[in-house]
């Protein structure tokens, strides 16, 4: 009996042994995730001043250049209005000039008319 408790005692001893390095090893993988999700903060940090930068630059670009994109296409859409109202403006002056094209062959076939009849 006597030898079973010395048994019992070494396998105690051994079992605390290994519940200490066990309870090492927790603390030391504790550490090492908290060392793990410090720099996961950090990199979340940097990734979100990073992502704000990026939009600060989109916003800069689009407010500097947007602006600029505007003006051309206002510029674009007033002489497209303007080349339109000449165009409108041409055609009616073509439509006159064909009308008294019209009035004047007729005038002039009513005066070689009227001169084939003096002569």
């Amino acid at each position: 009996m006597e030898e079973n408790m010395v048994i019992l005692l070494e396998i105690k001893k051994k079992l605390a042994g290994i519940d200490q390095r066990l309870d090492e090893m927790d603390k030391r993988l504790t550490g090492i995730d908290n060392k793990i999700d410090g720099k996961i903060d950090d990199l979340r940090e940097e990734m979100n001043q990073r992502t704000k930068e990026i939009l600060d630059q989109q916003f800069l670009f689009e407010s500097e250049y947007g602006r600029k994109i505007d003006v051309i296409f206002d510029s674009v859409s007033l002489e497209m209005d303007k080349n339109l109202e000449k165009s409108e403006k041409i055609r009616k002056l073509d439509q006159r000039v064909e009308r008294n094209e019209v009035n004047i062959f007729g005038l002039e076939k009513r005066v070689s008319t009227l001169e084939l009849k003096q002569s």
